[in-house]
């Protein structure tokens, strides 16, 4: 046999089941939560949709509802909200019928001045990006000759401090053995 729930009993309503108490203050934390997501969002753009469910927040039959418009809310703000599908219907067999009213118009065959125009503008945009990368390899040709002069200056700048530290080794070798040197040879 199961067991049933205890039960008490509420001032004029019936008896109310533990279960039922405990889905009950389940829910009320789940709206409080929503309450807090809520008020994290920016619904500065979206009045109507906020108002709608703060107004909802106090029924927590109403929490799949909730959720759901939340969740609407978020991808609005977003900009990601899906277009509805009625209205996009609407605007569409609006569009139909105002083409259906207009009559149609001849299509005129295109003439040669069209194709002149569009050879020269494209002659003139070939022309540009020409302009565009040979000035591009210009660039690139002084930038690559700067760092030869400063690639020859520094080897210069080598060359001459090696050469100036090995007259120093020379001049210092000659103080200290100088001496020596001179008695040796004679």
């Amino acid at each position: 046999m199961r067991k049933m729930a205890k039960e008490k009993s509420v001032s004029g309503k019936g008896k109310i089941s533990r279960e039922d108490f405990e889905a009950f203050k389940f829910g009320v934390e789940r709206l409080k939560a929503l309450e807090a997501e809520l008020n994290l969002l920016d619904t500065k753009a979206f009045p109507y949709e906020a108002t709608s469910i703060r107004k909802k927040l106090k029924d927590v039959s109403l929490i799949p509802v909730i959720e759901r418009e939340l969740s609407e809310l978020k991808l609005k703000i977003e900009g990601k909200a899906p277009r509805n599908k009625a209205v996009a219907k609407r605007k569409v067999v609006k569009k139909v019928k105002v083409k259906a009213v207009k009559p149609k118009k001849k299509a005129k065959p295109k003439k040669k001045v069209s194709e002149k125009v569009s050879k020269e503008r494209n002659a003139r945009l070939k022309r540009a990006r020409l302009k565009r990368i040979k000035a591009k390899e210009e660039a690139e040709a002084k930038k690559e000759a700067e760092l030869k002069k400063i690639k020859l200056r520094n080897a210069r700048l080598r060359k001459a401090r090696l050469k100036s530290n090995f007259s120093n080794i020379e001049k210092d070798f000659k103080k200290g053995f100088g001496k020596d040197i001179k008695r040796i040879t004679g």
